[in-house]
This record gives C-alpha cells, structure tokens and sequence, in this order.
C-alpha cells in the first residue's frame, strides 16, 4: 500500500512500576493508536495493558509505503536481528537495557542515517518536549527530513480517519525482565510484518 500516511512510533510507560519500558508500533493514525493503547477506545495491544499509561515520545512518518514502514518497525523492535543494525547494536555502549528507552532511541536515531531509511522524506517528531534529554547528541538527519519538537496533541496530521491499523499482537518491543519468558515461546514462529501471516522462524527474511 502507498501514498499513505504511515508511521512508527515509541511510547515509553508512565507507569511507576515500569519506568522507561518501551513500545514500538506501527500507525496510520497517531492520535487514535495512543489513546487505543491506554485504554481509552478499543483495539490496544494487549502486551501495554499491564503498563498504562503509555506516552508517545518518539514519531517518525513520511514512509513511501506502508511496507517501508514495517521494515522500519521491525528493524527498531528486533536491532539484533536486523541485518543493517545488528552490528551497530553489538557496539553500543551506555545505554542501558536494549528495550529500555534511551537504548531504542539510540537505535531510532542510527536508523535515520541507515539505508534505506537515510532516502525517505521522513519528518521525524519528538512528541514529549519533557523527555528531550533522550534526544541529546543526536546527528542532524539528512537535509531533506523535517525534525520538529511538538507535543502529539498539537500535531496536524494528514492521516485518512477511516484508515485502520493492521497491527499484530507480536509488536510490542518491552522485552526487559518479566516478558522474556512470552518472547521465548514466540521464537519458533511469528506473524509477517507485512501480510500478518504466521512465518516459521526459519523461513523468515531480516531487513
């Protein structure tokens, strides 16, 4: 699918008990998905009911296609996995938890000087002013990106209302302790990041 709006996106959980767990999502409708995931309307991802409320801090959209998105997705959910960050991540150092906050955005940030993500007109937004200490030393992206710092309630988007998010239950990226265990079982097999289907692990392809 094209000439859409598509974007990824990272919450992080405001919740005492889990400070800095992240997700990381797929959207075509920032603004609805975030209130899914706190249980104010209906088709959250059931692995961020445990850890609401949820803040959106990270949202990178401009995609050429929805696939490119998923791409983007999965390779910022799975580094290790990734073929084009695997060794970026392997060198990583200070950052604490790979799932954890500061990590992922880390990774977000290499990734928008990473090919093929480096190409696209991407417009890449902090959406929580409070937690801009994360973005400290980031490189400024290639010149025809767009950066701005904006609260999401206060983004106009260009998104289709009646657009719904083809979204997985298998999305989430807070793998840090208690979820290890979930993630263990969902090794063997998991859905297509594209089509949804469910892919037997050696049959899968790494962006």
């Amino acid at each position: 699918m094209s000439g859409g709006f598509f974007a990824c996106y990272v919450l992080t959980s405001m919740h005492p008990k889990y400070p800095l767990n992240t997700y990381i999502g797929f959207t075509v409708n920032p603004h609805r998905r975030i209130r899914q995931h706190n249980g104010e309307i209906s088709n959250g991802a059931w692995r961020t009911k445990r850890k609401q409320p949820w803040k959106m801090v990270l949202l990178v959209h401009g995609f050429p296609t929805q696939v490119e998105a998923l791409k983007f997705e999965w390779a910022l959910q799975h580094p290790k996995e990734s073929k084009r960050m695997r060794e970026y991540v392997t060198a990583l150092r200070n950052v604490g938890h790979i799932a954890k906050l500061k990590a992922k955005l880390r990774i977000a940030h290499e990734m928008l000087h990473t090919e093929p993500w480096c190409n696209y007109p991407l417009t890449v937004v902090c959406t929580a002013p409070d937690f801009a200490e994360y973005f400290n030393g980031w490189r400024p992206p290639r010149s025809h990106m767009k950066v701005l710092s904006r609260e999401l309630q206060l983004l106009q988007l260009n998104v289709d209302a009646t657009a719904e998010d083809e979204l997985s239950d298998s999305d989430s990226s807070d793998l840090d302790g208690e979820d290890d265990e979930q993630a263990s079982e969902a090794e063997t097999s998991r859905s297509c990041i594209v089509c949804l289907d469910t892919v037997e692990r050696d049959s899968e392809v790494n962006c």
